[in-house]
Parts: structure tokens; sequence; C-alpha cells
């Protein structure tokens, strides 16, 4: 009776919908009743043995970053030009009056993962300067082509190598507009070292955390900003 009934919690212990806290040697197993909507925090939530799939999970400089979600993706979410013809209009609006601000962009279903600069907002009463240069990484894969530029407001003002990731910026905006571009997709791991020089009439850059935080940087910053894709297992 007693060999039986070891035999039954073992094979409960098992199960995905009654684990027992025991330790399995799987980090991602969750405890009874735990099975849930996948987050990034490296564990399988949602049971199904892959931990964070689904997701675009971020970093900045090593430490986890929310990226910003919504009903548009990518350049749609930019939404250059549209609606007040007034250089990026993202939504949430993540401008900053006099600022630059950084922000990383995910949507499940979209065709990958994002990271947008915006210098300034419109109609204020300034002007100003930027020197933004990037380096982008992502491992070789003949499943997809690497990221990129994918919109800048000045495209007379910037300029990208699709064969090394390299590109840059040189931004002098009236006191009418919002300068800004967006890099990516990223649909497999990769990462951008960003570098931000040459700053007039803005105030220290800060990266926007879609989760609400504010991480302010120095005045001339070199970031590196990371994106871990996993696939959805179904």
């Amino acid at each position: 009776m007693a060999a039986r009934l070891a035999w039954l919690l073992a094979l409960l212990a098992l199960g995905c919908g009654a684990r027992t806290g025991l330790d399995l040697g799987d980090a991602g197993e969750r405890d009874a009743g735990e099975c849930a909507p996948e987050v990034c925090n490296g564990l399988d939530d949602d049971c199904d043995a892959v931990p964070d799939d689904g997701l675009a999970c971020f970093t900045l400089d090593g430490a986890s970053l929310t990226p910003f979600e919504g009903e548009a993706c990518g350049a749609a979410w930019y939404s250059y030009d549209s609606p007040d013809r007034e250089s990026a209009n993202p939504t949430p609006d993540i401008r900053i009056p006099d600022g630059v601000v950084i922000g990383t962009q995910w949507e499940p279903g979209c065709d990958g993962a994002y990271v947008a600069l915006i210098a300034d907002v419109p109609m204020d009463d300034s002007g100003g300067e930027l020197l933004a240069r990037w380096q982008l990484r992502q491992p070789d894969s003949p499943a997809f082509p690497p990221p990129g530029l994918v919109v800048s407001d000045e495209p007379n003002e910037c300029s990208h190598d699709p064969a090394t990731g390299a590109g840059s910026c040189t931004f002098r905006w009236m006191p009418c507009c919002t300068d800004g571009f967006l890099l990516g997709p990223w649909r497999e791991d990769g990462c951008v070292e960003l570098s931000l020089s040459g700053a007039r009439g803005v105030s220290a850059p800060v990266v926007l955390d879609g989760a609400g935080a504010r991480i302010p940087l120095p005045e001339n910053p070199t970031i590196e900003l990371c994106a871990q894709i996993r696939p959805r297992v179904d």
C-alpha cells in the first residue's frame, strides 16, 4: 500500500496542474494552481516547458525593461506624420517636452521588437541638436533579415549600413518640430548599442519603461538595449 501511494504521489508531482512544489530540477516549474500567462521572468509561467515563450523580453544594460504595447506595431506605433503632421506620434505618447526619450516596443502578433528615440515635442518654444550613433547586433540567420532603420523623421540627417548594422542621425530641429527614429524589427535575439552626444536645447535623455518607470541617463550616454525573442509554443 505504501509503495502504491508513493507511486501516485510521484505522478501528481509530474503533472503541470498539480505541482507540489518539489524541486524536480526545472527552474521553470510552478507550484500547484500557479500556471498563468507568461511574463518575462525566466520561468515557465504557463507550464508548457518553455520559459517566456511568445514574448519579447528586453533589457537595458542587463536590467529588465518592459516594452510598450498597444494596438499598433512598429512603424504604425511610431506613427510618423500622423495624425497631426508633426513627426512621431506614438500611442501612448512617450514624448517629453525639451527632452530625449528612448523606448522599446513590442506587441503580440507583431513582426518583431523595436527601439525608438524621439527628441523634443512639436510646437514648443525651442529647437535643439543631437547626434545619435548605433550598432545593431543579431546572430546571422537565413530565416530573417537583420534589423535596420525603419523610420527616420529626417531621412537626409540619418544613415544606416545594413551590412555592418552601424548607423547615425545628426538632428537639428526647429521649434516647430520633433526628430527621431525607429530601429528594428528584431525577430530573433539581438541588441543595439546606442550612443548620444552633442545635445543642445534638451534635457538629459531618459529611457521610458512600458510599466511606467522613467530611467534617467547621463548627459552623453552609451547604452545597450537587448531583446530576447521566444516564439510561442502551442
